[in-house]
This record gives structure tokens, C-alpha cells and sequence, in this order.
């Protein structure tokens, strides 16, 4: 099987003109849009000529379930690395009185890997953790093209495989796992300030099943909140978890990192406090409509 790399995946629409006018109103036809990008377009071409083949790359938020949907159409398994931003569109305008074409194409994406360098942090804390396994070197070359901090480390999250063990899409959907239920009765435990020792032991099961490092278990002093969501975020990375246990808790979420944040500096989006209103989803309009009691949360 053949695996292809795109970084910067877009949408490709091609459209045509009798006569390009610069500076003039120019009305498009024959427009069309297509899944792009170098890797992308390797990868289609292959599969339409009966070659085993997948994409892996990077995919913004928005726009991302039209590129899959499109891309499953292509019958390529398309792995990727969710990312803040859009998906790009680039234009390629085709000129039918001169038969030249002319192309427009946006910037890409940033790449952020502040969420994954701060699990891997967490991890160094014990090297006999098991849950290293979770992690592998990039399937990219050498990391090439991506930042610095990435270079020489394990930056890919290898945690759902999949059920061949080459296609995390194959994963039937986890729900709830055993150790999640462990780390709840741990939480509640501790919460309710009763069967301390027993809610103790809960958390102390979770963690000598992940590394033989019998300092790293729980004592009395050391039972507490914090070490609980640690460990929560360890043994439930990449099952989008770690937010909502901060909005429990009532604690901030803050995004750590350097370059990839200063974007986030001026938006204010760096640091959300529990109490934050974006927190809150608006309700649909069609909700209020058909039920005049019900309030817009504030924004």
C-alpha cells in the first residue's frame, strides 16, 4: 500500500471565462470543485487506477466535513492531524479565448502542536509509563515541515489504529472504558471526602497498571484533584475528555505554548476562564421560534 502526504489539503475549483477581463466584472461557468492538494491528488489518481493508497495530512476546522465527505467519495482513506483555521480554496481560472490558465491559491494552515507536546510532557514525568506506545516518530521524513520543536520527536498519536491496525476510521466508537470509570469513582471519592482509602485505591489500580514506577502511586498527602485530572488527561488523551473536566472543576483552560499562540494573544482566546460566556453554544434559532420561553444564552 502506497501512503501519501499532504500538509495543506485545499479545495480546487476550476472555472472558465470566454475572455478574461482584469478590472471588469467577469461571470464564471463551468465551475467545478475538487479535493486537492499535491499529496491528495497523488492519492485519488492512484485509486482510480486500482492502487492501494492513503492520505495522511493536517485538516482545518472549517470545512472539514465537506473535504471528508468529498474525499470518501474517492474511495481514499484520508488520516489527518485536526487543526485550527480552514481548509484552503484555490482558484484555477481557465481563459477559453486564450487557453491559459491563471491560478489563485490561499495560504495554509498553521501547524499547532502544543496539545501533543504537552501530553508528551506529561509522560517524561515517568519513562516506565506504558502509555509512551501511544506516540510515534511522524510519518513524514525526517519531520520535514514541521516546526522546529517537533523535529526529532514523536509527534504522531497512534492511540485508535483501527481495527486493521493501519486505519484509525475503523475504530468503533468508545463510549466509556473501564479506566474512565475508575478515574470517576476516584473523583467522586475524593469529592465526597468519604472512603478516602478506598477512593485512593481506585486511582493507585489505574496507574500501577501503566508503569512499574511504584513511586508514582498516590498517597494520602499526594491524593488530590490535580493529580487526578493529571492523570486523567494521560489515560484519556485524544477522547476529547480534558475540556469538559476542566468546566467541571470550574478551573481555566489555558493553551501553553510559543509561536502558534500569538494569534490567540490578541483574540483573547489564550486563557478561558470556567465563567467564560463563549463557553456556552448559542441555541439554534429554530429552538427559540417554536419555544418563545426559551432565552439565547448571553454572549
Amino acid at each position: 500500500m502506497i501512503t501519501t502526504v499532504c500538509m495543506n489539503p485545499s479545495f480546487d475549483k476550476t472555472a472558465s471565462v470566454k475572455a478574461l477581463k482584469p478590472g471588469e466584472l467577469n461571470r464564471l461557468c463551468d465551475v467545478r470543485v475538487d479535493v486537492g492538494g499535491k499529496g491528495v491528488n497523488v492519492a485519488v489518481v492512484l485509486k482510480r487506477l486500482g492502487v492501494p493508497v492513503g492520505c495522511v495530512g493536517c485538516l482545518g476546522e472549517r470545512g472539514r466535513e465537506s473535504f471528508l465527505k468529498m474525499i470518501r467519495q474517492e474511495d481514499v482513506p484520508f488520516d489527518y492531524l485536526p487543526m485550527p483555521g480552514e481548509v484552503r480554496t484555490n482558484l484555477k481560472l481557465v481563459d477559453e479565448s486564450t487557453r491559459t490558465v491563471t491560478e489563485f491559491n490561499e495560504p495554509g494552515i498553521s501547524m499547532n502542536q502544543s496539545q501533543l507536546e504537552d501530553f508528551l510532557n506529561l509522560l517524561n514525568e515517568d519513562s516506565k509509563d506504558v502509555r509512551h506506545c501511544l506516540t510515534k516518530e511522524s510519518v513524514i521524513e525526517n519531520n520535514t515541515g514541521l516546526p522546529a520543536a517537533a523535529m526529532h520527536e514523536k509527534v504522531y498519536l497512534a492511540k485508535f489504529p483501527g481495527k486493521t491496525g493501519d486505519d484509525p476510521k475503523t475504530n468503533n466508537i468508545c463510549i466509556i472504558r473501564l479506566s474512565e470509570v475508575y478515574l470517576n469513582a476516584a473523583k467522586a471519592g475524593l469529592k465526597k471526602g468519604t472512603d478516602l482509602e478506598e477512593a485512593q485505591g481506585y486511582l493507585n489500580d489505574i496507574i500501577s497498571r501503566r508503569t512499574t514506577d511504584t513511586s508514582q502511586q498516590v498517597s494520602t498527602e499526594t491524593f488530590t484533584l490535580d493529580r487526578i485530572l493529571k492523570e486523567r488527561r494521560k489515560e484519556l488523551v485524544g477522547e476529547g475528555e480534558v475540556f469538559y473536566d476542566y468546566l467541571r472543576n470550574g478551573l481555566a483552560i489555558e493553551r501553553k505554548g510559543s509561536w502558534h499562540l500569538e494569534t490567540l494573544k490578541a483574540s483573547n482566546a489564550q486563557k478561558i476562564e470556567a465563567t467564560d460566556l463563549r463557553i456556552a453554544l448559542p441555541i439554534p434559532q429554530s429552538e427559540i421560534d417554536a419555544n418563545p420561553n426559551i432565552q439565547q444564552n448571553p454572549r
